[in-house]
């Protein structure tokens, strides 16, 4: 931090996005589709589950 290595990182001083939602244990599952855009992934999550 005395280096300034931590200086002007991205979103420094906003607050941390859904913070104020319920804990989910795949969030890390969610975003990763959220940001990748796999919408063809999701598609095969949905038919998966409903073979089961």
């Amino acid at each position: 931090m005395a280096r300034g290595e931590l200086d002007n990182l991205p979103g420094e001083g906003k607050p941390i996005p859904s913070i104020d939602e319920p804990y989910d244990p795949l969030w890390w599952v969610r975003g990763w589709i959220r940001r990748a855009k796999l919408a063809d992934a999701l598609q095969l999550g949905h038919a998966l589950e409903r073979r089961r």
